[in-house]
């Protein structure tokens, strides 16, 4: 048996960056970027204005004060999709909209109420103006040279408009892993033909995961308790990056996948983790392709995909902050621990007045699809661990939203 941290360290070194595709940015939502994007011109482009107002030179407000303004001659109006594309001359102004570009000599926008329109074209205004006053300048956010985004990011919407707005149609991003699944056992015989059956709740709970996790899922079907089945499975397709076989719970399945294995010849480089749930998990490669057998008990699922699979698919997609989102709770119960494992908790993470509580969820009359739903966090337990009380401090991985605090609920239930 080995240590959660060895397993992780022998499946990231199987584990590479896979290949570049390049894609229109308007289906890059959620990729991988797999190249930096450097900044070919200011962004802004040009001068634009911050305020609706009037438009004009700074210079030509010099000697204005209170009781003698400044007059002007209004050439024009410029707004989205019509900017005004007339001669500018000393004196002149235009009324202008928020956003739009700025004529070259104009390096000022007035508000309305610090200026009056006396006849149809003059325009008298009272204040002198400051150079870039309600201005934003060309390059005020990125300079031409300058990187605008770092490979590895995953792509957000704001991204996205950022990246058609300086005039990029097509990037580069990280192909997405595939993940295969097959399922061995006769509780997922019956599967297809009733959704009803516990087998396909739990192969529809494993897409989930592999698809929320940015990568694709193939089901490779349901094979009986026979290598010969099962290897025939494997060699019917073989357009899969990673591959995780799931077995019934019994130590005989346990038993029949560290055969498979061998017979099979997959290089098996473990087959006990100091993990519970998930210690009689198998990890091996074949032809480069990673290949995993696990227990079909869903919260062993659960946490053998979080703490293992899921840093081999962010190092495959190409992510490059992989950091989990993790905090330091005030546990609510007490918890009986294995001091030779690391062990995980489901549990509902909520923020009070003084600080995080996280309320392990270990009712046994608590199903486990059911108690995998209200949870947001999991408490993790290190090796070597004393015995956990209330009150303690334990560290949470947060993977879910907030759950509102005690009294937060109690004043929303009134």
């Amino acid at each position: 048996m080995i240590s959660l941290d060895k397993a992780i360290q022998l499946i990231l070194n199987d584990s590479t960056s896979l290949e570049l595709d390049e894609i229109s940015v308007r289906n890059a939502y959620g990729r991988v970027l797999g190249k930096d994007i450097v900044a070919e011109s200011d962004i802004p482009k040009f001068n634009i204005s911050a305020i609706d107002g009037y438009a004009i030179a700074s210079s030509d407000t010099e000697n204005t004060v209170l009781n003698k303004p400044s007059n002007f001659l209004v050439r024009g109006e410029s707004q989205p999709g019509k900017l005004f594309e007339g001669a500018i001359r000393k004196g002149d102004a235009i009324k202008v909209h928020s956003g739009v570009r700025l004529p070259n000599r104009f390096d000022a926008v007035v508000k309305f109420e610090d200026a009056a329109r006396t006849e149809a074209q003059k325009l008298n205004v009272y204040v002198k103006a400051r150079p870039w006053q309600n201005v934003i300048r060309a390059g005020r956010e990125i300079s031409a040279g300058e990187d605008l985004m770092p490979a590895g990011r995953v792509l957000n919407a704001a991204d996205m408009a950022r990246l058609i707005e300086v005039g990029l149609e097509e990037i580069e991003v990280y192909k997405r892993p595939i993940v295969g699944l097959i399922s061995v056992g006769h509780e997922f015989l019956s599967s297809e033909e009733d959704d009803r059956n516990p087998g396909f709740s739990r192969i529809q709970y494993i897409r989930s995961l592999i698809t929320e996790n940015g990568a694709e899922f193939i089901d490779l079907g349901v094979c009986s308790d026979s290598i010969e089945d099962l290897e025939g499975k494997l060699s019917q397709n073989d357009d899969w990056n990673d591959l995780i076989i799931m077995a019934n719970q019994s130590i005989d399945h346990y038993n029949f996948l560290k055969n498979a294995f061998r017979e099979i010849k997959i290089d098996l480089k473990f087959w006990r983790v100091a993990l519970k749930p998930g210690k009689s998990v198998l990890y091996g490669t074949l032809n480069k392709k990673q290949i995993f057998g696990i227990s079909g008990n869903l919260w062993a699922v659960t946490v053998v995909f979080n703490q293992l699979i899921k840093p081999m698919l962010m190092q495959q997609s190409g992510l490059k902050d992989t950091k989990k989102l993790e905090v330091y709770a005030r546990l609510t119960k007490e918890l009986h621990i294995n001091p030779t494992l690391t062990q995980v908790f489901k549990a509902i993470v909520r923020i009070e007045s003084n600080g995080f509580t996280a309320t392990p969820l270990i009712d046994p009359y608590f199903g486990e699809l059911t108690a995998l739903s209200m949870s947001n966090g999991f408490i993790i337990i290190s090796p070597n661990a004393t015995a956990i009380r209330a009150g303690d401090k334990v560290r949470v991985e947060v993977f879910g939203s907030l759950a509102a605090s005690k009294s937060e609920k109690r004043d929303n239930d009134e």
